[in-house]
């Protein structure tokens, strides 16, 4: 028998200086974006400036269903009241690239959050030491 509230989809977050790095592979459902609020609040409160970004590397097919997107509106609302400034957003192996960046832009175009989409975690990655380097 399906079970509707089974969790579908899966990250890993982990801090490196004021980055978090968000590995994830969806498609998501609002069960794994409530343990995902709860994942993020735990990590930002271990970061120490009150100014940070993010990498998140989507693998696969990491498409939100409509009430995982809804989620992700409060989910992006409450980053950017704790002091996320710019978010680079990493595709790997995804044939839906199109539609997870019409989700994410909706998001991030609505919260305020400067964003850019990457085909390559070190591309990401230089853009991020470029922010720092910029902010100092």
């Amino acid at each position: 028998m399906f079970d509707k509230n089974r969790r579908h989809g899966s990250f890993e977050i982990k801090c490196e200086g004021n980055t978090l790095i968000v590995d994830a592979q969806g498609p998501f459902n609002k069960e794994t974006i409530q343990d995902y609020q709860l994942a993020l609040t735990a990590a930002i409160d271990q970061m120490n400036d009150s100014s940070w970004q993010q990498i998140i590397i989507m693998r696969e097919e990491s498409i939100f269903t409509p009430e995982a997107l809804e989620q992700m509106y409060a989910v992006t609302h409450y980053r950017k009241s704790r002091g996320l400034n710019f978010s680079a957003i990493v595709f790997v192996q995804s044939s839906a690239r199109t539609l997870i960046e019409h989700q994410l832009q909706n998001i991030y175009c609505e919260v305020g959050i400067e964003h850019q989409f990457f085909d390559d975690y070190d591309e990401a990655k230089d853009k991020i030491k470029q922010l720092e380097a910029t902010a100092c």
